[in-house]
């Protein structure tokens, strides 16, 4: 049972395979992605600290998703919907508005896979992976 999904979080087994994953809290291999992502948006903003520009709920979702944007600059975004073909389904512009959130209606496609592309002024696209039901 070595270097398996199982044997990663086993002290006992000899190797780097189970160096840097704790498969109890899922930190390591699982928390990567949003560490990268992280650092993307620190170097294109050239700041030290990761700004968020939006935050996409719920996830999973099922006929709406709610955008909120950042109010980091005031500025309208374009939001981007790809499926895991990387065909572009859904593409909209939202204006800046405060706290508030913006829903989208997506009830017209299918349950799946998709990535999420924000871009809001001239801070890095934010990505994020959503589920639909």
């Amino acid at each position: 049972m070595t270097s398996t999904a199982l044997d990663m979080d086993d002290l006992l087994t000899s190797g780097v395979f189970d160096q840097g994953f704790d498969f109890t809290t899922g930190y390591g291999l699982l928390q990567a992605d949003k560490a990268v992502q992280r650092v993307r948006t620190t170097l294109a903003t050239g700041s030290s600290r990761a700004k968020e520009i939006a935050a996409a709920y719920p996830n999973p979702f099922r006929h709406e998703l709610s955008v909120l944007l950042s109010d980091v600059d005031q500025q309208s975004a374009t939001v981007k919907l790809y499926n895991m073909r990387g065909e572009l389904v859904h593409n909209q512009r939202l204006e800046a508005a405060g706290n508030k959130a913006r829903k989208l209606s997506l009830a017209h496609l299918p349950a799946g896979l998709y990535m999420l592309h924000v871009q809001q002024g001239a801070l890095a696209p934010q990505v994020t992976k959503l589920v639909k039901q």
